[in-house]
């Protein structure tokens, strides 16, 4: 294994130690746990900005979170937060 994948998967286990643990209980009973990939939020907003686009998103069909998920990994790509190679992966 080259060492750029055990850094990578050194990182991985850092940042989510529940994915190693699920292996470890998938080697015990056979069965992948589930646990949750999404995390719940709260910030605040301008009320008729939120309205405006609740309504749009209600019009349209969207869900609210999937937009505002979208537009965030665009701005960190913009910003030179995260590379696009890393969102390849999503």
């Amino acid at each position: 294994m080259s060492s750029d994948r055990v850094e990578r998967a050194k990182k991985l286990i850092a940042l989510h130690p529940e994915w190693f643990d699920a292996l470890g209980v998938y080697d015990e009973t056979g069965k992948l746990p589930r646990f949750p990939t999404k995390v719940r939020v709260n910030f605040t907003m301008d009320e008729e900005l939120y309205h405006k686009f609740k309504q749009f998103c209600k019009r349209g069909g969207f869900k609210m979170s999937q937009i505002v998920e979208k537009k965030i990994l665009e701005f960190l790509e913009e910003s030179g937060e995260i590379a696009t190679e890393e969102r390849k992966g999503k």
